[in-house]
């Protein structure tokens, strides 16, 4: 879980919790903070959605083939 620190007026420590806006996964272990005068969320795209995503470019990308296919026979 990402946690914040700051040492300024108060130390104070808040965990947090992040999750996938699309599928709701859990994105605790693909986000860090960093950040200079205030801190920053960096959340890696969530993987189970990168997985669908890559299957729906695989079924596209068969999908031209075969138009292409088609499309030479008419030439």
């Amino acid at each position: 879980m990402p946690t914040i620190e700051t040492e300024e007026t108060v130390k104070v420590s808040i965990d947090v919790e992040v999750y996938c806006n699309t599928c709701g996964c859990g994105l605790c272990n693909e986000t860090t903070v960093r950040g200079h005068q205030y801190p920053q969320f960096h959340v890696n795209a969530c993987p189970d959605c990168m997985q669908n995503k890559d299957n729906e470019i695989d079924i596209l990308m068969a999908e031209i083939k075969e138009l292409n296919d088609k499309l030479s026979q008419y030439e």
